[in-house]
């Protein structure tokens, strides 16, 4: 029997020595299973600054994180920003994530930031993926809470964009520069009005290029080609914005001035020239506009003796009254590409029978292309006299003279639309009584009495043809 109690106990002696012995051996496994363990959880993280401080007022902000030793997998990396009435708002990088013994700078620029946001201190936070689960705040030996606080750090010296600006209008010249500090040194701006670069930096007064027109006489009206003028708000004065002057030497000239009649120049730049008594007309190309009624106190009344010359009464009420002295003349042409329109030509006195007497309007020898057309003439010994020349004449009215229209020569000149009534001699009268003097004259849709045929080779006047009777 003891035999056999012996045997339990020793059996239960054996039970009890394997129970602590697996005891034993399992607390040992267990503390290798946690120190593993904890090698992962203690991993160091650390957030330092490199080489410099953080300056929360700096755009971008750079916060530089180094990581030292360790095997945890880092998924991303949190940077809680907070203002001084503690509201906060959080970074995140997912990409840029720093490996054992490396150090990466995070550049983060103001705009991200709501809206009057301004950070006073931030923290930084790792996101670690434990056991395949990422995990923010769960291990107090894996989470690092650095704060860094505004006041305790070293600003970065402020630095400043400066624009080249040395007359200081505020216009700059195209270079820049970036300085430390909050001012400009002399001859930058730290701002620019515009992006045009200044035409001009030695001068406060003239910044932009404008495009204009030399005014040599300064009266506000230019001349020549547009060129391009170095300007301040506006055209420096010799400069306009047009070029209508037709005189750039005399300011009295412009567009803008009034026309004096008596002069034979154009002060207003309109191509024409104002006149308001008679007088000669000999300027080329010149166009003459009668201001009004004029009335002659010698022989002619005007000499046309330039070429390509224009007189325009401009209506019948502005009245061309010629002399009553013996071979007076209303309007005496000798120049070539004469026109003479829109005027009422009247002998003052009584007219007489003698055909060169008093002649409203006359053709000298050798004026040629001339044009005559809308024009009256009354009262005269002869209303026209063509001479030895090639002329028009259209919508002429040379009724009530001795006689309306006198041609002579071996010369081709065309009537249209034109009358010869109520003469007290001829309509028209033909002169060839030179075997080599003949008038041809060509025309229609004229009205005349009293025609003098031309007896050499009568082309014209033929009744019927070139002339119905009145």
């Amino acid at each position: 029997m003891k035999r056999a109690q012996g045997g339990i106990i020793t059996t239960v002696l054996i039970v009890l020595i394997v129970i602590v012995a697996v005891i034993i051996v399992w607390n040992v496994v267990r503390t290798a299973i946690s120190e593993k363990s904890g090698e992962l959880h203690t991993e160091k993280f650390n957030v330092g600054l490199s080489s410099y401080t953080v300056n929360l007022i700096q755009d971008p902000i750079k916060i530089s994180v180094e990581r030292s030793t360790g095997q945890g997998i880092i998924s991303a990396i949190k940077i809680v920003f907070k203002d001084a009435s503690g509201v906060t708002w959080t970074y995140t990088n997912t990409t840029s994530l720093p490996g054992e013994l490396e150090q990466v700078t995070y550049l983060i620029a103001q705009s991200l930031f709501p809206a009057g946001f301004k950070p006073v201190s931030f923290e930084i936070y790792p996101v670690l993926n434990i056991d395949g689960k990422e995990e923010i705040g769960l291990k107090a030996d894996i989470i690092i809470n650095r704060s860094i606080e505004i006041n305790n750090t070293t600003p970065i010296p402020q630095q400043i964009d400066c624009f080249g600006d040395n007359d200081r209008d505020g216009y700059y010249n195209g270079t820049s520069i970036t300085v430390s500090g909050s001012n400009c040194p002399s001859g930058w701006n730290s701002t620019r009005l515009s992006t045009a670069i200044d035409c001009n930096d030695n001068n406060a007064t003239i910044w932009q290029n404008l495009q204009g027109y030399v005014d040599a006489d300064k009266d506000n009206y230019g001349t020549g080609n547009l060129q391009t003028v170095c300007s301040g708000s506006a055209l420096p004065i010799g400069y306009s914005t047009n070029n209508l002057d037709c005189n750039d030497s005399n300011m009295a000239i412009n567009p803008g001035a009034i026309d004096n009649p008596s002069n034979e120049i154009d002060e207003n730049c309109d191509g024409k020239l104002l006149i308001d008594s008679c007088s000669n007309l000999g300027i080329n190309n010149g166009i003459y506009l009668l201001s009004g009624p004029v009335s002659a106190t010698g022989f002619n009344c005007f000499v046309i003796n330039g070429n390509n010359i224009t007189l325009d009464c401009v209506n019948f009420s502005n009245k061309i009254a010629y002399g009553v002295s013996s071979n007076s003349i209303g309007i005496r042409i000798y120049g070539n590409y004469t026109i003479v329109q829109n005027c009422h030509v009247e002998h003052k006195g009584v007219y007489s029978s003698f055909i060169n007497e008093y002649v409203g309007i006359l053709f000298s020898s050798k004026s040629s292309y001339d044009i005559i057309r809308d024009v009256n003439v009354k009262n005269s010994s002869t209303g026209i006299w063509l001479g030895e020349s090639d002329n028009t004449l259209i919508r002429v009215n040379v009724s009530q003279n001795y006689i309306g229209i006198y041609a002579q020569g071996n010369f081709v000149n065309v009537i249209q639309d034109s009358i010869g009534c109520n003469n007290f001699g001829y309509g028209f009268y033909c002169f060839d009584s030179l075997s080599d003097n003949v008038t041809r004259i060509s025309g229609g849709n004229n009205k005349f009495a009293n025609v003098k045929q031309c007896q050499k080779l009568p082309v014209w006047p033929v009744s019927g043809v070139h002339y119905t009777a009145c």
